[in-house]
């Protein structure tokens, strides 16, 4: 890890994070400012807590599928002290480094994906929360790559009923949805999932939408819509989010049955 990522990674779960939280969205004012077309996007970070509270219970069992350095699974924790949670992390410096920091949960270093072996992680240097499987269009930033287990939501070894699932492995979501066909349809977990800008190379933004909303019988939501109670997105509203001036980038995924 860099000298900046160790300080970051040192900052979570610890009595610092929420002060250093703060002075980092109060050093972002100026850039806000700049782009007011971009609110909705800037307002995920601070709803976030919120929409957790919302669907977590205290003993709600978290599956984090792409940990990075755990900001999100600290988060989880706070909100469902008394769940079993899993954090998945590609990455085996973070992967080490989160079960040092987290030795109540359960960490596994694997990429999920829809297939079982091995495939070549791409891990970025300059921007690490950007890391991911390599596919038919590898990173054009610095990275390290090696090789890495792969395996499926379907193959994953978990104990226990799972409620809530995170996943933000930088457009292999659907893959991993697609090789979570028996895992979703036992457990119905509430799902917080990332899809970013339509610009993005290799994210085909219909096919996830489809997979969600049909073979998996979601409704999909923003953030904002979800804690006003505006309903689901349909196709056109879920492409427009990828479209600049952005509107999500992270959705609430919530089954109809």
């Amino acid at each position: 890890m860099s000298a900046t990522l160790r300080l970051k990674s040192a900052l979570v779960a610890s009595p610092f994070e929420g002060v250093a939280k703060s002075l980092q969205w109060a050093a972002g004012l100026r850039f806000r400012s700049s782009h007011p077309e971009l609110a909705e996007l800037f307002l995920e970070e601070k709803r976030l807590p919120e929409v957790l509270r919302r669907l977590l219970t205290k003993s709600s069992n978290v599956l984090d599928i792409g940990c990075h350095l755990g900001s999100f699974l600290s988060l989880a924790r706070r909100v469902a002290p008394a769940g079993h949670h899993i954090a998945i992390e590609a990455s085996p410096t973070k992967a080490a480094w989160l079960a040092r920091k987290f030795p109540d949960v359960q960490v596994k270093q694997v990429a999920v994906s829809d297939h079982t072996g091995k495939a070549t992680f791409e891990e970025n240097i300059r921007n690490p929360g950007f890391s991911r499987l390599q596919d038919s269009h590898p990173s054009t930033d610095p990275v390290n790559r090696y090789e890495v287990t792969v395996t499926t939501l379907d193959a994953l070894d978990i104990q226990h009923r799972v409620d809530f699932v995170k996943i933000d492995i930088e457009g292999a979501e659907l893959a991993a949805f697609r090789g979570g066909a028996a895992f979703i349809a036992a457990n119905r977990p509430k799902i917080l999932f990332e899809c970013g800008a339509d610009a993005n190379a290799g994210l085909d933004r219909r096919a996830l939408f489809d997979h969600v909303t049909e073979e998996m019988a979601y409704d999909i939501f923003t953030f904002g819509d979800f804690l006003h109670n505006k309903g689901p997105l349909g196709f056109d509203e879920f492409r427009k989010c990828g479209v600049y001036p952005f509107r999500a980038f992270n959705f609430v995924a919530l089954p109809r049955i």
